[in-house]
């Protein structure tokens, strides 16, 4: 039985090849410098199937011009479907018209050498690759080992090129130094780079070492594409990235105000909201004596704004769909001062899992706000904005029919949808 994947059209006579290639005697020289990119494409695939050994079909190519030249080598009927596997019987049938001696292997091995040693060399090179990642996992901290099992080769070889084994050894040593070094004590990114990878560059975007060590702090065979997300998940071991740009935005934050941080929302209007940057609260967050209460602690800069208007007096940190480092600072300091931190989000994976981190970094002192299965659903779905069906939601463990309720309706309620909730809680709070 035919496979209809397979594209098997075929005529009786190529006259392409007679007009092209000219008699049969010096067929292989002129095959070879015309079609070089198909016979180097089934190198290829004879290098990367090395347990099987054979090549029986290959991928109709996206390229026009190589599918052009693909028709006219076979003389086909009707124009081959990008992305449809050709069956190299076809190929094979076209050489041994010219002339007998020839066939697919001669023309791969002409421009890659024999088939049967390019698998070998693939072979070897898988070995030697294993075995790198394989001394990896036992030079790295403990806390990275499970990644090196079961991330690090792909890692590494997005970050450096599959086949490049010296540039993925150059890596490995790098690699563990960066991460022996991992979490920090608040440094700025450049300054990190510079002691722990020899150039303030070599960790920014687009550096091998960088695409690597993001791969291996996210837990994954790459790291966040976000620039937001990548400065997120720096702060989270320490690395402060674009300490400056950034801002935490605050409300009411009681802060000593003999402290860097405390001064700055010192100097701000008693209801107007104060951006920190994350530089600033790496210094230090001093929790002013006093009496305790709750931090509440939200995803929506337009709850702040709404607060502020009213006038009402309760602490607020708002993360903005994104909790950096310095949003744990705070909460952690408050948490630890006494206070108990109450923490909303939108209901959508990316905020949901922001939320159970800041949760986290609460510990006891920590209450989720709103974020419950009755909230989702007594809470205005953003219609414009629903969950894709291939979008995961995370566990809720706070209350597991959260995540329940948002995988089988897929509704995204955000904040703003939710503030009729919201707002009684911090009037009432303020009262």
């Amino acid at each position: 039985m035919t496979d209809p994947a397979v594209d098997d059209t075929t005529s009786a006579e190529s006259p392409a090849v007679d007009a092209v290639h000219g008699t049969p005697a010096g067929a292989l020289g002129r095959l070879v410098r015309s079609y070089r990119w198909l016979w180097c494409r089934i190198a290829d695939e004879y290098a990367s199937r090395p347990a099987r050994g054979t090549v029986s079909s290959v991928v109709v190519p996206q390229d026009r011009q190589e599918r052009r030249d693909l028709e006219d080598l076979l003389g086909s009927r009707r124009p081959l479907r990008p992305g449809s596997k050709l069956n190299l019987s076809r190929v094979e049938t076209v050489l041994r018209r010219l002339d007998p001696q020839l066939g697919v292997d001669v023309l791969v091995e002409a421009v890659g050498g024999p088939a049967a040693s390019r698998s070998a060399a693939a072979s070897a090179i898988a070995d030697e690759r294993d075995e790198l990642v394989d001394e990896l996992a036992d030079l790295l901290p403990s806390r990275w080992r499970g990644w090196a099992s079961q991330h690090a080769r792909a890692a590494l070889g997005r970050a450096a090129g599959a086949e490049d084994l010296d540039g993925q050894r150059a890596l490995v040593g790098r690699l563990v130094t960066v991460a022996s070094a991992l979490p920090c004590d608040p440094t700025p990114l450049p300054l990190f780079a510079q002691r722990h990878a020899g150039d303030t560059k070599a960790l920014d975007v687009g550096r091998p070492l960088a695409a690597v060590v993001l791969a291996m702090l996210a837990g994954g065979t790459s790291g966040p594409t976000r620039a937001a997300d990548r400065r997120a998940l720096w702060g989270r071991f320490g690395v402060v990235a674009d300490g400056l740009t950034s801002s935490v935005l605050t409300y009411r934050l009681p802060l000593d105000r003999s402290s860097p941080a405390g001064a700055v929302v010192g100097a701000h209007p008693p209801y107007e909201p104060a951006l920190l940057s994350p530089r600033l609260l790496a210094s230090g967050v001093q929790v002013a004596a006093g009496p305790a209460g709750t931090l509440w602690v939200c995803e929506a800069p337009a709850l702040v704004e709404h607060v502020a208007t009213l006038e009402l007096p309760v602490p607020m940190l708002c993360f903005s769909g994104l909790a950096m480092q310095a949003h744990h600072d705070v909460v952690a300091a408050f948490a630890a001062a006494g206070w108990q931190v109450a923490v909303s989000a939108d209901h959508e994976p990316r905020a949901l899992e922001a939320a159970a981190a800041l949760l986290g970094t609460a510990g006891p002192a920590g209450r989720p706000w709103r974020l419950d299965v009755v909230s989702h659903r007594a809470g205005r779905e953003d219609a414009d904005r629903p969950l894709r069906a291939d979008v995961a939601v995370p566990d809720t463990p706070w209350d597991p029919g959260l995540a329940v309720a948002l995988r089988e309706d897929r509704r995204r309620v955000t904040e703003e949808g939710k503030a009729d909730l919201l707002l009684p809680d911090l009037r009432a709070a303020a009262s």
